[in-house]
C-alpha cells in the first residue's frame, strides 16, 4: 500500500515538473502579440528604439566588480 502511494506520488510529481518546465514563451510587448514559440523571451517593439541590451564582459570586467555586502 506505502509503496502504491509512494509510487503515484512520484509520477503526478514528475509529470507536473515536466509540465512546467516546457512552458516558455515570455512576451515583452505593447501589442500583445504572441511569442515566438522557439524563443525563451520574444522582445518586440516600436521601431528600432526597443529591444533588449545584454551587455559583454569579459571575465577580468566581471572580477572588477566590486563585493557588496
Amino acid at each position: 500500500m506505502k509503496r502504491t502511494l509512494l509510487r503515484s506520488t512520484l509520477t503526478a510529481l514528475v509529470a507536473a515538473c515536466a509540465l512546467t518546465a516546457s512552458a516558455q514563451g515570455v512576451a515583452i510587448n505593447s501589442t500583445g502579440a504572441a511569442p515566438d514559440p522557439l524563443a525563451m523571451v520574444d522582445v518586440t517593439g516600436v521601431a528600432p528604439v526597443r529591444g533588449l541590451l545584454i551587455p559583454r564582459m569579459t571575465e577580468a570586467d566581471r572580477l572588477a566588480i566590486p563585493v557588496v555586502a
